[in-house]
Order: C-alpha cells, then structure tokens, then sequence
C-alpha cells in the first residue's frame, strides 16, 4: 500500500461548517458559491424558507445558472440519495442548509411523538440519530465536489457559541473529523444607510468554536460572508 503525506496531496478540498443565529445570513451567503465556476452545484435544503437565498442570487446575477440546482429533502434516506446522485454528477461545489434542520429531521423520525414521552429505547435512539449526522457529513466530506459549505443555528453555553445539533453527543463527535473550516455568523449591524452588514468569522477570539485548515493564508480570517472571495483568497483557484 502506497502511503499518502500531505505535502504530496497538497492541503485537502474546503469542507467548511458555518453556523450563527437567525437572520445571520447563512441561507442567503450559499449563493456565492454559484460564483465558483461554471460546472454548476447544488443547494441541498431541509430548511423551509429559501427567499434569501433566492434573493442574493438575483442581486448578484446568477439565478439563471441552470447548472446551479436547488433540491428540498425531507428524510434522511432522501439526503442520501441525493448526495449519492450528485456526487456521481461531478458538481463543482455543495451548499447544505442546514446541519442544524438535519438533526431535527432525524429526532422527528426517531420520536414521533415527542421527546417528552417515555421511551425504553431512548438511549440506542440517539444514538442512531448521532450515527445518522456522522454518516451525512462523512458522504459531504468524502465527495468529489472542490468546495462544501454546511451551515447551522448556534447555541451557547455560557458566553460560548458553537453550531447547535441535537444531542450533545452529536455535535462534540461530528466537529473534529468531518470538516476543515468552522466559521461563525455575527449578527448583523447596521451601516450609516441603514442597511444590514454581515460579517463571517474564521479568526478565533475566545467567544465562538472556529478553525480554518484548508488554508494557510492570513486573509482568511473575519469578513464578509462571500465564498467565493473567501475560497479565492484561500488560493483554491
């Protein structure tokens, strides 16, 4: 068996988990990963409401793209499929909204009727629910596709914020292996117009869980939430 160093490989493709509070602009960034190339991508969402994605990618000309896809899942075996089907397809880049909607799909499915119900098999439940995430973000990291980007909610504890999934166990197992990049969404400000600024963090500070190793370039630390300026800047093409 031929063995494989990092420095014959080069560093690997972006697999990037990006996650902030609600109104953060995570749905609505995705689209500037349309701006990658022109072999075209996919937006794979569990999340409902998709206006702001739909809205930058006409502010910024690329809602046209018939190569640039967008497909709603509702199950889990659906992820999967989907992935599966996409990855044979070769697409440059995937879009993933959200980690967070994932994991509440799973708890739907493992608990109909609701956590609050007793349930004897609860323990091996989560467990599946834990082995479901894992599995849908080894398939996201394992793809052929140059560039991913996850996002999620947030959640915190005490002043710390880092992406919100459910079960514990879930989130301390997938962060580590599954993706080269966290980032974190601030809530947005204002600008002297009033319009909304957004602002994509990779440059740690003590209050949120970031790293950045699909790059060694300083640029990449805290900015607007562009992938395609942010890949770009990572030297990825």
């Amino acid at each position: 068996m031929a063995l494989k160093f990092l420095s014959d490989i080069g560093l690997p493709p972006p697999r990037v988990l990006a996650y902030g509070p609600k109104g953060s602009g995570k749905t609505s960034s995705l689209a500037t990963l349309s701006k990658i190339s022109m072999n075209g991508g996919l937006l794979m969402s569990e999340y409902g409401n998709l206006a702001p994605y739909f809205q930058r990618c006409k502010a910024i000309g690329v809602e046209s793209l018939p190569q640039n896809r967008v497909l709603r899942v509702d199950t889990y075996l659906e992820i999967l499929e989907a992935l599966d089907y996409f990855a044979a397809e070769k697409i440059d880049w995937l879009g993933h909204d959200s980690l967070s909607a994932d994991s509440k799909m799973f708890e739907v499915e493992q608990f109909p009727l609701g956590k609050a119900y007793g349930d004897n098999d609860s323990f091996s439940k989560w467990k599946l629910l834990a082995d479901r995430l894992q599995e849908v973000c080894k398939r996201i990291k394992d793809g052929p596709w140059r560039f991913a980007v996850t996002v999620g909610l947030e959640e915190h504890e005490g002043s710390y914020a880092s992406v919100f999934v459910h079960g514990r166990k879930s989130r301390l197992e997938l962060t580590p292996w599954a993706f080269n990049g966290m980032a974190h969404f601030s809530r947005p400000t204002a600008d002297k117009n009033g319009n909304s600024v957004h602002q994509l963090n990779f440059a740690p500070d003590g209050l949120w869980d970031v790293t950045c190793q699909f790059s060694t370039a300083e640029a990449i630390k805290n900015g607007p939430p562009d992938w395609y300026e942010i890949f770009k800047k990572a030297g990825r093409f």
